[in-house]
């Protein structure tokens, strides 16, 4: 008989101030600049939702290196032209420990919408801040389509009024899938060996 466990990846806890967890009108984009990680699917889904009266003042943030993959950054800058969402989107380039985690905090809903995940430290430092995500169905989201801060995206349709009920809910901190800090997957880990 052979016992499996699964340790998931962790994520930072980050102390800052976040005064009864305000939530802006904006959305949150935490990656690379890259392929793989689908920002075309976020500009479109994001064009779908600004064009909903209840959703019209919202904003875009994209936070990552995109002088990294400037092919890709001017394939995504097209798009947004094409989409005639320029207003509404911000390439806030790459943040890091505080900086990042206020901006998570502060947004209605992070998207996560890659070709392929493993076990993402973005929805983990998203849920740790009580923001809740968007995903789609892509391998390597499957964990998380029962959390009940998690939307699911299903190929290009979106019920936006119950995305906006989504966002606008209060975030339930009853985790089907536990996230812990590095400290505590290193712990894991050690007790393993």
């Amino acid at each position: 008989k052979t016992n499996i466990i699964v340790i998931r990846n962790g994520y930072d806890p980050i102390i800052f101030n976040n005064e009864n967890n305000h939530k802006s009108d904006y959305f949150v984009f935490v990656g690379r600049i890259a392929p793989i990680k689908n920002i075309e699917d976020v500009l479109f889904t994001f064009s779908i939702i600004i064009k909903h009266e209840k959703f019209n003042n919202f904003k875009l943030k994209i936070i990552g290196d995109y002088n990294s993959n400037l092919n890709y950054t001017n394939k995504l800058k097209k798009l947004i032209k094409e989409y005639a969402i320029s207003n509404f989107v911000d390439f806030v380039g790459p943040k890091y420990n505080k900086e990042k985690y206020s901006l998570i905090a502060g947004a209605k809903c992070l998207f996560c919408l890659s070709h392929m995940e493993n076990d993402p430290v973005v929805i983990k430092e998203a849920f740790s801040v009580k923001t809740k995500v968007l995903i789609n169905s892509n391998f390597g989201l499957g964990d998380f389509i029962n959390e009940k801060n998690i939307f699911l995206k299903k190929n290009t349709s979106i019920n936006l009024d119950k995305f906006f009920n989504f966002i606008n809910s209060d975030f339930d901190d009853n985790l089907i899938v536990p996230i812990y800090d590095w400290k505590r997957v290193a712990n894991l880990y050690e007790n393993i060996f």
